[in-house]
């Protein structure tokens, strides 16, 4: 009778397995190599059944693949216009606009009374409607990294989000006809006629007991992003876009120097604006609806509306919504600069 040994086993992994079933290698046969084959299969496979069920595996298992970003195109203008008592396609840059087939939306809306709406008949001179204007400017943006602030842009790109800006400014008398603004942002390669991204804001001013309030708000009423400046992810990205209106008023100093007062700010997000797909009309659903109050304009002198405008993109990590209004927010003020408050005895007109 041939006489066998065991085969003693004395790695790590093979010790946490104490059902793993001993193995004897038969001796004395005259044929080793037969044996040591006839083993071989069996003990391969005891052995990766042990690991397995040990959680001796050799290796973690692999995160899913993440979607690949996609950097934001580098912005190159802004423009704004404002309109009161006048047909909007009446300018020459906005009918273009306008007349695109995926900006029907905003040219029906425009058109609409909302935007469109008549001055009240007994407002008469205390409402203070002037005559029908309306009124455009347009802005050279850049990106950071294009103005050689690289490490600011890379800060700007981690977070997925960049803002774009422009200042309308108009006579004070016209400001009660208003009732609503539009806004264009411009990417390199976008042509005049398709801005990469085309926003209505609506301006509500009340009128209550035969006069007006003497506040304003506002709220987005359609938005469509044909591109985006921020960094995204994913095949069907989706930006947030967050407003912000700042409101000066041309006034003279003590020294008698003119320059303008900040009389208030406000700001207004939108969620889940799709990227190079249809635009958002705004609903209570759909929109963060209206903003805070600012204090409306005197009747007299100079008014500038600056819009402030922020992109944030999906880039994996949220971006906070009160950061990417802030960041509309310091776009919209601009530069550093000297502001005097409002004159602390003069009152707006009711």
């Amino acid at each position: 009778m041939a006489t066998r040994h065991k085969v003693v086993q004395t790695s790590d992994w093979y010790r946490a397995c104490d059902s793993f079933p001993t193995l004897w290698v038969p001796q004395g046969t005259g044929n080793k190599e037969r044996n040591v084959k006839t083993i071989a299969a069996p003990l391969a496979t005891s052995l990766a059944v042990c690991m397995l069920a040990a959680g001796c595996g050799s290796s973690a298992p692999k995160p899913p693949p993440q979607p690949e970003a996609q950097p934001g195109k580098p912005k190159r203008a802004a423009q704004g216009w404002i309109a009161a008592h006048r047909d909007w396609t009446t300018d020459r840059d906005l009918a273009a606009i306008l007349a695109q087939p995926e900006n029907r939306q905003a040219r029906v809306l425009l058109a609409s009374p909302q935007c469109s709406e008549p001055a009240p008949r007994s407002a008469g001179k205390a409402g203070g409607t002037g005559a029908p204007f309306l009124v455009a400017a347009s802005r050279d943006v850049f990106g950071l990294a294009e103005s050689g602030g690289r490490a600011n842009a890379g800060a700007v790109q981690r977070e997925g989000l960049d803002t774009s800006s422009v200042d309308i400014g108009f006579s004070a008398l016209g400001f009660r006809g208003i009732r609503c603004a539009v806004y264009a942002r411009y990417a390199v390669g976008d042509a005049p006629s398709r801005p990469g991204l085309l926003a209505v804001l609506g301006i509500e001013q009340r009128f209550e007991d035969g006069k007006y309030t003497d506040f304003f708000r506002f709220r987005p009423l359609h938005v469509r992003a044909g591109n985006t400046i921020a960094r995204t992810t994913g095949g069907a990205p989706k930006i947030a876009v967050s407003f912000a209106v700042v409101a000066r008023q041309l006034v003279v100093n003590s020294a008698g120097a003119a320059t303008f007062a900040e009389l208030g700010a406000a700001t207004v997000s939108v969620p889940g604006v799709p990227v190079g797909g249809d635009g958002i009309a705004c609903g209570p659903a759909s929109c963060a609806g209206m903003s805070a109050p600012i204090p409306v304009p005197v009747a007299r002198g100079t008014v500038v509306l600056a819009i402030g405008v922020s992109e944030a993109g999906e880039t994996g990590a949220d971006v906070d919504q009160s950061a990417a209004e802030q960041a509309a927010l310091k776009a919209a003020l601009g530069p550093a600069a000297p502001v005097l408050p409002a004159h602390p005895g003069r009152r707006p007109e009711k």
